[in-house]
């Protein structure tokens, strides 16, 4: 049940932990006649290999004042060197003490994200909707603040009554080493708490690299690890890195 739910997310926590929550984000001149913005957004993983992905956009709708700007943008997303292009639209608000993204990735006419970024003085927040058939097939969030000097990513699923909790770390000794305390929730059912360790190993002849996933019940035995694929897919990342053009 832990390791199912939490795989899809992997890429997108270790760019974001390696990245510190905050990826890179390059204005270039686009170079596409009809879109007038072009956002190149990176971030690196815990091997330090920068993953990226490109934004080109038209400002749709401009509000701008002393206290605030807003403005709305609609253009198309591209992961990493893909041909794939996906429509998006979507807002952002600035403020003298935080930024607030909303916006909607359209992976087909049945299947889309819609996904938000709230940054503050001293933590930031993302929230991601899965909408299949305009019904909700998931909905999770993530918080991340400092602790101690030490930057911490806060995961909640919820599912109606069920809620799934993950606390992130990277490990002081080892960067390749991710650690998870888990809190699982369910209506009915006994608490189950533990921790995860996952690992980013490499294969010294291929070169390849993959998840090594272990799991430790809270009272019990670690179980067998779980050897999952590594594969830079860029993750269809939160896509909020919207510039301040």
């Amino acid at each position: 049940m832990i390791i199912p739910q939490i795989s899809p997310y992997l890429e997108m926590i270790e760019q974001l932990m390696s990245s510190e929550g905050q990826p890179e984000i390059i204005n270039e001149e686009s170079d596409r006649e009809e879109y007038d913005f072009k956002d190149v957004i990176i971030a690196r993983d815990t091997l330090g290999i920068d993953l990226n992905y490109t934004i080109y956009y038209n400002v749709d709708e401009l509000n701008n004042n002393n206290e605030e700007a807003t403005y709305r943008f609609s253009g198309i997303i591209i992961y990493g060197d893909s041909d794939d292009e996906y429509q998006i639209t979507g807002s952002r608000k600035i403020e003298e003490d935080e930024a607030k993204v909303s916006m909607y990735i359209y992976y087909s006419e049945f299947v889309y994200i819609h996904s938000e970024y709230k940054e503050e003085t001293d933590e930031t927040k993302y929230r991601f909707r899965v909408y299949e058939n305009k019904n909700l097939i998931s909905d999770s969030s993530l918080k991340f603040e400092e602790d101690d000097g030490k930057l911490k990513l806060k995961l909640v699923f919820e599912e109606g009554d069920d809620t799934y909790t993950y606390n992130v770390m990277l490990d002081d000794q080892n960067p390749l080493l991710i650690l998870i305390e888990y809190k699982i929730r369910l209506k009915g059912e006994r608490n189950r708490d533990g921790e995860l360790t996952i690992e980013v190993v490499t294969d010294e002849e291929s070169g390849e690299t993959e998840y090594v996933i272990t799991v430790h019940p809270k009272g019990g035995n670690p179980e067998n690890p779980h050897h999952e694929n590594r594969g830079h897919g860029q993750g269809r990342g939160n896509g909020n890195g919207q510039g301040n053009n």
